[in-house]
């Protein structure tokens, strides 16, 4: 018959299994939402624009600095999309990246301007998906 610290030793080693598990899930969805950030950036960077460049190109040619500031911020792990912001400058950039369909959009317009889309909201340009 177990004793009652036999007891609550196997009690403790199951929490402590559950709090590894636990900690482990949360590091592998970070580690994962971190890939899916990174690849948002670079999508945004491969980007063609209309006038035949790429978006990554644009947003260098517009920093005095040659390196904008982009970040990205997960707007739906389940559907992959994600808001891109770059700065450069004093002037901000704002995409909406789809990582299933491989797409790019603008969000407003100093972006719409900056890819050569029109006014259209809805328009896509499609990234390079390598």
């Amino acid at each position: 018959m177990e004793t009652s610290l036999e007891k609550r030793r196997k009690y403790f080693i199951g929490a402590l299994m559950i709090l590894i598990l636990a900690f482990t899930l949360v590091w592998i969805q970070q580690q994962f939402n971190q890939g899916d950030e990174r690849k948002a950036v670079a999508l945004v960077g491969a980007a063609k624009t209309a006038q035949g460049g790429t978006v990554g190109d644009a947003l260098v040619a517009r920093s005095a600095s040659r390196s904008p500031d982009c970040k990205s911020t997960i707007t739906s792990s389940c559907a992959g999309t994600l808001e891109v912001t770059c700065r450069t400058d004093g002037e901000l950039y704002r995409f909406a990246v789809d990582l299933v369909r491989n797409s790019v959009h603008p969000l407003d317009e100093p972006t719409r301007a900056l890819m050569g889309v029109g006014v259209h909201p809805a328009h896509s340009i499609q990234g390079d998906a390598g």
